[in-house]
C-alpha cells in the first residue's frame, strides 16, 4: 500500500515538473517571439523609438455621383496633421479608395490628387524624407478598391489635399454612361516606417 502511495506521488510529481516545464516554455517561446534585438554603433548606441499620431479630418462633398453629364467634376478634401508633440518624429500613412460603386465605363472617370505641407505657422514645407505629399494628375478611377499613393508627415506638419472627380468628355457617343453611379470612399491608414537617427 505504501508503494503504491510512493509510486502515485512520484507520478504526480513528475506530472507536475512536465507541466511546470512546459509552460516554462512556453513563456519563454512568447516572450522571445515579441522581443526585438536593436544593435548600436559607434554614433548612436542607445536608440529611442517614437510613433507618430496622425489625426484626419475629411471635409467638403463626398464622393458620389449620380446623373452626372460629361464635364462633370466634384471635389472633396482630406487634412493630414501630425500632432506629435516631439519634433522631427514622421508617420507614413497612404490615401486608399473604397470602391463601393463605380459603374462608369471605358476609363472616362479620372482623379486627380493634389497635396500641400505646411508647418505649424502654415508655411509651405518642401519635400524632404520626412516630409512627402501625394500629386497625381488624371488618374482613370478604379472599379476595385486601391491604393491611391503613400505619404510622409512630420511632426507639426499638416497635408491638405484636394481630390478631384472628372467625368471626361470624349466628344464621342457616351451614352452607355448615362444614369450611372459612382460612390467611393477615401480611407487614410497608418504604415510602419523606419527612419534614420539624425547625427
Amino acid at each position: 500500500m505504501k508503494e503504491e502511495k510512493k509510486e502515485f506521488k512520484s507520478k504526480y510529481l513528475l506530472l507536475a515538473l512536465f507541466i511546470m516545464a512546459f509552460m516554462v516554455v512556453s513563456i519563454g517561446s512568447t516572450f522571445s517571439f515579441f522581443t526585438a534585438y536593436i544593435k548600436g554603433n559607434d554614433k548612436h548606441n542607445n536608440v529611442h523609438l517614437e510613433s507618430a499620431d496622425i489625426m484626419v479630418n475629411v471635409t467638403g462633398t463626398d464622393l458620389s455621383a449620380t446623373g452626372i453629364f460629361p464635364g462633370w467634376k466634384g471635389t472633396m478634401e482630406v487634412v493630414l496633421e501630425n500632432v506629435t508633440e516631439k519634433n522631427n518624429v514622421p508617420g507614413v500613412y497612404s490615401l486608399n479608395w473604397e470602391i463601393i460603386t463605380n459603374e462608369i465605363e471605358n476609363d472616362e472617370l479620372e482623379y486627380s490628387i493634389s497635396c500641400v505641407a505646411t508647418d505649424k505657422d502654415g508655411k509651405e514645407v518642401k519635400e524632404s524624407k520626412r516630409n512627402k505629399t501625394i500629386n497625381k494628375n488624371n488618374i482613370s478611377m478604379p472599379t476595385v478598391s486601391s491604393t491611391i499613393g503613400k505619404g510622409v508627415i512630420n511632426s507639426g506638419h499638416k497635408h491638405t489635399c484636394t481630390i478631384t472627380l472628372h467625368f471626361l468628355e470624349t466628344e464621342q457617343n457616351q451614352d452607355n454612361n448615362q444614369g450611372k453611379k459612382f460612390f467611393g470612399k477615401v480611407v487614410t491608414l497608418g504604415e510602419q516606417s523606419t527612419f534614420e537617427l539624425e547625427d
